[in-house]
């Protein structure tokens, strides 16, 4: 049975692929250890199990995926089409414009105390090094038609990979950590008083992660090829209502050895957090065909991260770099990064702004455009859970989901939470 994919193409036509492809028999994905989710339920299988793959059943009868670690084969592919080009443009435009990058632009300034000019370059050359990574794995998925650690067992080999496997579920169940914490702090901070808790932030945001992630990469692509517009908007107001509060002349502080340290510490920073989209990023174009040329699809991730990551962090560098300034700015930021964010759009001109309704609503926008940071991070995991072995396959991936979004979840609700807490 033919899954339907996400990409853009919605051709129904399948591509061949030649011979120098990778065979079934000859990917790691396609061994014993690798089930079907719409065959039989094997015997001895708990019911538990069963009702999953009845779920899974039902996820494909309407035309979602259902699929885990399991090879796209060539008649499982879109055809490419004009919008194919354009989707992973929109798709890392989508994950990268969100809030956690600004607060983490904000650090620049704020613990290296770097200037503007440094730590928007430092940024910049950061998110070029990591993002040059990502946009060469993600090449990988076309080719061929496995996810990104599923493959890596052709070059590390099958048990190192399982090792890779649980670093790579702690980054990304620790990098939605970070989402929800923020997403928390801004709706706590644009309620009355702050009068509802940081906890039902997180709750709200985490559900709707699972529910996206959890009806597979169709409705995952679907959504990212449209979240990017309000948070384009909202993230250009910002800029437009608070850029002339920006310290545009102060410079980084220390002596030369401490701000040769700052910078490479905060290069490093946006190093990192660009290139932890390479653990997963062959997962979301494993529905290419092997005919999409590597060169576009690397050219477009690159542009599309770069372009997003250095927007969203000049941002938050220039939001901090007012925190001296600005008295309201600091005063927001000593609730959190995320009460900044809002103190951005509400305390633009004087502190009587601060309870307006529309700088409260362009807030929640940015609180929301979260989900589309958080959601690739919980579909990722669903299949890495699954890269681990064959008692691990035998759950389905939707499952597998679902417990990342509980772990990540109850991790920071279970704790006695601080507001500033950032994993």
């Amino acid at each position: 049975m033919s899954l339907t994919s996400s990409t853009p193409g919605g051709g129904e036509q399948g591509v061949a692929r030649p011979a120098l492809q990778i065979a079934k028999n000859d990917s790691p994905s396609d061994s014993k250890e690798c089930m079907d989710p719409a065959e039989g339920t094997p015997a001895g299988f708990s019911k538990f199990a069963t009702y999953s793959r009845k779920f899974e059943r039902t996820l494909i009868r309407y035309n979602l995926e259902a699929r885990g670690v399991q090879r796209v084969l060539p008649h499982e592919t879109d055809a490419l089409t004009w919008r194919s080009y354009f989707q992973p443009f929109f798709f890392w435009c989508s994950i990268n414009l969100a809030a956690q990058n600004v607060t983490l632009g904000m650090l620049g300034p704020f613990i290296f105390a770097l200037s503007f000019r440094d730590a928007s370059l430092c940024a910049f050359f950061g998110s070029l090094i990591g993002s040059t990574a990502v946009a060469y794995v993600a090449t990988f998925g076309p080719v061929s038609g496995n996810r990104t650690l599923v493959f890596a067992r052709y070059t590390f080999g099958w048990y190192p990979t399982k090792l890779l496997v649980i670093l790579e579920l702690i980054v990304l169940l620790g990098y939605a950590m970070i989402d929800l914490v923020i997403a928390g702090q801004i709706l706590s901070a644009v309620s009355a008083n702050g009068s509802m808790s940081i906890v039902v932030g997180i709750i709200v945001v985490a559900i709707i992660g699972w529910t996206i992630s959890t009806f597979g990469i169709w409705a995952f692509h679907t959504y990212q090829r449209y979240s990017y517009i309000p948070q384009l908007i909202v993230f250009s107001i910002l800029y437009g209502v608070s850029s002339h509060n920006y310290d545009l002349s102060t410079p980084s502080q220390g002596d030369s050895r401490t701000i040769i340290g700052s910078r490479i510490s905060f290069l490093s920073l946006t190093l990192a957090a660009a290139i932890t989209y390479g653990g997963g990023a062959a997962d979301y174009f494993v529905y290419y065909p092997v005919t999409t040329p590597p060169i576009a699809l690397f050219s477009i991730t690159l542009v599309s991260l770069l372009c997003s990551f250095t927007f969203t962090y000049c941002v938050g560098i220039g939001l901090a770099s007012a925190i001296p300034a600005i008295p309201a700015y600091e005063a927001a930021n000593e609730v959190s990064h995320g009460a900044l964010i809002v103190a951005g759009f509400t305390e633009s001109t004087s502190p009587s702004n601060f309870n307006t309704g529309f700088g409260k609503f362009l807030a929640v926008v940015v609180a929301l455009g979260l989900i589309g940071n958080l959601t690739p991070p919980t579909y990722s995991s669903g299949i890495d859970f699954q890269v681990l072995g064959k008692n691990f396959q035998k759950i389905p991936r939707v499952v597998w989901n679902s417990v990342g979004v509980v772990i990540y979840t109850e991790g920071i609700t279970w704790r006695k939470f601080s507001p500033t807490f950032l994993p």
